[in-house]
């Protein structure tokens, strides 16, 4: 079993260099996570970086692989409910108020593991072969407050001198690169999963299980794949620099490395406090400033927007219902406008008090994965996406962050996210259908949301 060591926190001081210089030097190792806050959200506040783990979790289908202080060890069963064994009950102690985070897991639970909580029919076979699960449980974890601007440095029994060592050097202005590495790299052709014709007639479909009362939303997405031979991390800054948003995400898993941009928060969790923010609802922006704000008001009274957000948040409302206090699930905000440097979105803010006797992993059991990324009926949409999406979703529409041991976690939902892995780059785009939808425009608005990935690549769709 996984042991919880007690952190020993550190004041850094100010916050003066980009948090992003903290991470490069440790972006080649495996278990490096970095879950970095862009933007000016009042969920943006914190960023995280966690180091050489003492201890890693992985899974695929129903096999378990725990690595702890060098002892490996292999499970047979429910993601789940092993993961209940390490998490089901938090630590006494209260995390300091300052802090998101004062030790657990960092790293990403996959889009597949729905099968475990639901009868969904098998996965298709996987072409990128990662784990459904990757979790890592850092010894060092450096935390930036963007409010307060200060970096507090948490430190285990088990972490490695000399990395400590290197943090503290950094900090004090040594060590640090005065340009960021790497240089961008042109991607060759990029291909998708679907031709254009086979996405719309995709789209024709989930209409019509519509018309026929099988479902009301579902969101399909297409993947795209490209030649890409330079490194991970240099694109991860370049993505956060063109686009920032609150819940960036990198992980090196070992053999491959994660990147996420997303803007979407899936679950948070303080104390008895939970909250969802499903994202429904894209125009893109225009540098006419006139135009722009045209987009902007027509996603404002768009009915089939309004809809789509709306079914969502009755879907996370009954979801939270089932774990939390009778009565206490509120929708704080709803249709708020969210604007970013390529879309607008709307976003809704569903907030809870989480009954007593639940946890971490019974609050992600009740709402895994996202209504945003799947549907309503939830089950019924994930068996038509299974149906019509060529691969498993892996990592993408699944859940990158962090589970703490102190009645605390922070999950996005993995959308705009990216693998690579042996040179080569895959990223997923999708959106919301509804029995209204054009499919011309859903296709076009996939696009849109990879944009930024694209103009990275430099490559035209």
């Amino acid at each position: 079993m996984i042991k919880r060591y007690p952190m020993e926190l550190k004041l850094l001081g100010d916050a003066h260099r980009p948090f992003i210089h903290y991470c490069a030097p440790f972006a080649g190792l495996s278990g490096t996570v970095a879950l970095v806050s862009g933007g000016s959200m009042d969920c943006s506040r914190y960023s995280l970086l966690g180091i050489y783990p003492y201890a890693s979790l992985r899974s695929r289908g129903s096999n378990l692989t725990l690595e702890c202080e060098g002892r490996r060890s292999t499970h047979r069963g429910n993601p789940f409910e092993y993961l209940e064994s390490i998490f089901g009950e938090s630590d006494s102690d209260t995390l300091p108020e300052y802090l998101p985070f004062a030790g657990g897991a960092m790293g990403y639970l996959g889009y597949e593991l729905g099968g475990f909580l639901e009868k969904l029919p098998v996965p298709k076979d996987s072409t990128l072969a990662l784990p459904d699960l990757c979790l890592f449980f850092p010894s060092i974890v450096l935390i930036r407050d963007r409010v307060e601007q200060q970096d507090y440095l948490l430190q285990s029994l088990a972490a490695p001198a000399e990395a400590v060592r290197t943090i503290r050097r950094m900090a004090a202005g040594n060590g640090l690169p005065a340009e960021f590495p790497g240089r961008p790299v042109a991607a060759m052709k990029v291909t998708s999963n679907f031709t254009r014709e086979g996405y719309l007639a995709a789209v024709e479909q989930v209409r019509r299980h519509i018309h026929a009362g099988d479902i009301y939303q579902a969101n399909l997405s297409q993947r795209f794949r490209c030649n890409y031979p330079g490194e991970a991390f240099p694109l991860f800054a370049r993505l956060l620099a063109a686009n920032p948003a609150s819940f960036f995400a990198f992980l090196n898993e070992g053999g491959s490395s994660v990147l996420s941009s997303s803007p979407e928060r899936f679950l948070f969790r303080r104390g008895e406090i939970v909250e969802s923010r499903p994202i429904k609802g894209t125009r893109p922006r225009s540098l006419d400033p006139a135009q722009d704000k045209l987009n902007r008001q027509a996603l404002l009274s768009s009915p089939k927007d309004d809809a789509e957000l709306s079914m969502i948040v009755d879907l996370v409302r009954n979801d939270l219902g089932r774990v939390c206090v009778p009565g206490s699930v509120r929708v704080q905000h709803h249709k708020l406008m969210e604007s970013y440097r390529n879309v607008h979105h709307l976003v809704s803010v569903v907030t809870g008090r989480l009954t007593p006797a639940e946890n971490n992993i019974n609050l992600i059991r009740a709402l895994f994965p996202a209504g945003s990324i799947t549907g309503c009926p939830k089950i019924r949409a994930m068996e038509i996406i299974n149906d019509l999406e060529p691969y498993p979703r892996g990592v993408y529409t699944g859940a990158i962050g962090y589970l703490g041991w102190h009645q605390n976690l922070d999950l996005n939902v993995a959308i705009r996210t990216a693998v690579l892995k042996n040179d080569t780059l895959r990223f997923s785009v999708g959106g919301g259908i509804v029995y209204d939808s054009d499919p011309e425009a859903e296709y076009l608005e996939t696009l849109h949301k990879g944009e930024t990935f694209f103009k990275l690549l430099g490559v035209k769709i």
